[in-house]
Parts: C-alpha cells; structure tokens; sequence
C-alpha cells in the first residue's frame, strides 16, 4: 500500500463544504424541487429570477453566477422557455443582450417554491446562532471568491 500523497489537513475544509452542498442539495431537490416536478437547476435559475434587482437577469449575468460557459445557460433557458417559465425579452441598454425575465408561470412556480425552499433553508441553518450565519456567510464568500481566481488563472504558465 503506497501513502497517499494528498494532504488530509488542505482536502478537509474543501471536503466538508462539497458534503455540505451534496446534503443541502439533496434535501431541497427532496422537499422543494420533486414536489413541484422541476429540475434543480431550473428552480434555482426561478430563485436567481425572483430575487434579481429589477426582476431580470442577462444570459451573461446567468453564466457568470453559474460560471457556466453560454451553450449550457442558453440549453437551460431553452427549458424553461420550453415550460414556459421564463422569456427573453430585448435588453433595451444594449441591443446584442436579452433580459430573461419569469412569465406569470414562472412567477406563480417561483411562488410555490418560495415557501418550501425557505422551510429547508430554515431547517438546515436552526442549528447556527445569527452571529454564526453571518460568519459563515463571511467565509464561504472568501473561499468562493478565492475559487474564482482560480478558476480564471491559467495552469499552463
């Protein structure tokens, strides 16, 4: 048996936060996604849409918060259109770009999932005092912003 050459103390936090996601995003697809027959991903592009400063986002505004490449963000949005949740409408500051905004479906889903994503959310956090979310919060801000720079940084130089 050969040693590993991982380190156990730099793959622990990393670890624990991937298993924290898997576990959150099973309860919800469970309690919030399934009963209401969407995809995962296509209630969490109604939850980015309902919450989104002036009720739309732009495809590239999408695909920076997903940090997914376009082809992926037009697929999904060509789902949710296909479900008639969401529509593209032309982004009158700049003509190249489309504003993705919710239909009355998409918002009277996003209404149906409101209340059972909040009720997850809530069981999932009941254990953390206020000062403890916010420093939660605090860090997974640091480590997703520190993720990002390495997403950009090229690993051939």
């Amino acid at each position: 048996m050969s040693d590993s050459n991982f380190d156990p103390e730099l793959l622990a936090p990393t670890a624990a936060m991937l298993r924290a996601d898997i576990a959150i995003s099973a309860a919800i697809e469970k309690r919030a996604v399934e009963p209401l027959g969407l995809e995962a991903d296509l209630a969490d592009l109604l939850v980015r849409l309902a919450t989104a400063p002036g009720g739309y986002l732009r495809g590239v505004d999408i695909a920076s918060q997903l940090m997914a490449n376009p082809a992926r963000v037009s697929r999904l949005l060509d789902r949710a259109e296909k479900q008639e949740l969401v529509e593209r409408q032309p982004d009158p500051d700049d003509r190249r770009a489309q504003r993705i905004v919710l239909t009355k479906e998409g918002d009277k889903m996003a209404d149906r999932l409101a209340p059972l994503l909040s009720s997850v959310l809530e069981d999932v956090t009941a254990t953390l005092s206020r000062d403890e979310k916010f420093a939660l919060i605090e860090l997974l801000q640091k480590v997703e912003s520190a993720a990002r720079s390495a997403a950009e940084t090229d690993s051939t130089s």
